[in-house]
């Protein structure tokens, strides 16, 4: 799939807390690549709720990978498992 850097959103939450929203650098309709003010941990999972102009996905992933920053916060890759398409498709 070819990433899509379109602007866009992503909300997204450990299992159990609350959402809270994440910069998006680009996704495909099977993940994406976010920048966090916390931390997540390899392996972890996450549900999104990820929104650009196209569409909409919504579901749970998992952190591929992460890279700290300099400036104290975190670049994830995340590996979308489980999703429903609301709306047109994101790979417009």
């Amino acid at each position: 799939c070819p990433r899509n850097s379109r602007p866009g959103t992503i909300t997204i939450a450990a299992r159990g807390a609350a959402m809270a929203t994440a910069g998006l650098v680009a996704h495909t309709t099977q993940g994406a690549r976010i920048v966090l003010d916390g931390e997540a941990r390899v392996n972890q999972r996450l549900d999104f709720n990820l929104s650009t102009q196209t569409g909409r996905l919504e579901g749970y992933a998992r952190v591929a990978w992460t890279v700290s920053t300099v400036n104290g916060k975190q670049v994830a890759g995340l590996e979308f498992i489980d999703f429903s398409i609301a709306s047109r498709s994101l790979s417009e």
